[in-house]
């Protein structure tokens, strides 16, 4: 969350991919060793093009934006696209004007998690 809450997930992934260990260490929590192996880890998995991706195919959760900010979170957190898009459907289409933060506790919540 508190990645989410500083950088975007394009702004992540660009910071990923081209090893930009000064924008990573932005999150609070995260200096520049475990910037670093965020990168090693992680390079190979995203590209330096953050407009490459769109939504998981099949996916009914609209590529960009706020509901693939959650859908992301949800991912990263272990949860599956099938078990993670109704959560953030319910709490896109109940939330609108709130910050990601409170949509993602929500999702938590529908999810049983929260």
């Amino acid at each position: 969350m508190a990645a989410i809450a500083v950088l975007d997930p394009a702004q992540m992934q660009t910071a990923i991919a081209s090893g930009d260990l000064k924008t990573l260490c932005l999150i609070p929590g995260i200096g520049k060793r475990v910037a670093e192996r965020i990168h090693i880890e992680l390079k190979d998995k995203v590209s330096a093009s953050p407009t490459d991706g769109g939504a998981v195919a099949g996916s009914t959760v609209p590529a960009g934006g706020v509901a693939q900010q959650l859908l992301d979170a949800l991912e990263g957190l272990g949860f599956t696209p099938k078990q993670a898009e109704p959560a953030v459907a319910a709490a896109v289409e109940a939330g609108s004007g709130k910050p990601v933060s409170e949509l993602l506790r929500d999702a938590l919540k529908s999810l049983g998690r929260g």
